[in-house]
């Protein structure tokens, strides 16, 4: 164990911990495999982080996406394999509100107008533009990615209980009290829209979970388009 990257972190009370005579440190956060790991706005941080890169990775590449002798469609292509993986990275695992879904989507909305070089005061509407640049959604994208992987994960689940992958998906916390206020969004209150209360069930069915995957990804884009 290296004690020098090694942290702690804990929502209960801070004991002294020593591994060879050295005290390892608490942290209130830490980034693990990528991906923010924290008590408080998880997801907001872990969506700020990941739009943050997605601009870094954009201005990296300035003289491609900005370039006005570069055609639409290698601008096209440096997006969706270059600057939508590094924002949509760990998706699967993520639980999004409407405010985090408006975020990522005003974030690709402004990348879009950045390649076109089209300013908000020139007021032309984002789907004229989806329209000019046919850049993947990155919405749609994000829905399709955890769903798929949700089926892989029960289809694989349902061999093995002892997976941590599994037990960690059916853990059910049934100790201690509510706080007050409305409940935080769970990861598969968005799955049970689609496939209902017995989605875990219906993800077994390799077939039946691949014909709802459609469904499941445009329910986000009918409501977003209905606000």
């Amino acid at each position: 164990m290296n004690t020098e990257k090694t942290k702690v972190m804990t929502n209960s009370i801070k004991t002294e911990i020593k591994v060879n005579g050295k005290i390892l440190e608490y942290v209130e956060e830490y980034v693990y495999l990528g991906q923010i790991i924290s008590h408080e706005d998880q997801m907001f941080k872990e969506i700020h982080k990941r739009i943050a890169n997605g601009w870094r990775k954009y201005w990296a590449m300035k003289e491609i996406m900005k370039s006005k002798a570069m055609n639409i469609g290698l601008k096209k292509k440096v997006f969706n394999t270059c600057i939508l993986p590094c924002v949509t990275y760990g998706c699967e695992t993520w639980s999004l509100t409407q405010l985090h879904r408006k975020k990522l989507s005003t974030f690709q909305h402004a990348v879009e107008r950045s390649m076109l070089g089209i300013k908000r005061k020139d007021k032309i509407r984002n789907t004229d533009i989806r329209r000019r640049t046919k850049l993947t959604d990155i919405l749609i994208r994000i829905d399709q990615q955890k769903w798929r992987w949700t089926g892989h994960l029960m289809r694989s689940s349902s061999s093995s209980k002892n997976k941590w992958s599994n037990i960690v998906t059916h853990w059910y916390p049934r100790n201690g009290k509510r706080s007050r206020g409305r409940q935080y969004r769970r990861w598969e209150d968005e799955l049970k829209l689609t496939a209902g209360p017995n989605w875990r069930r219906v993800a077994l069915d390799r077939t039946q979970w691949k014909e709802l995957e459609e469904a499941f990804a445009e329910r986000h884009t009918v409501i977003r388009d209905i606000l």
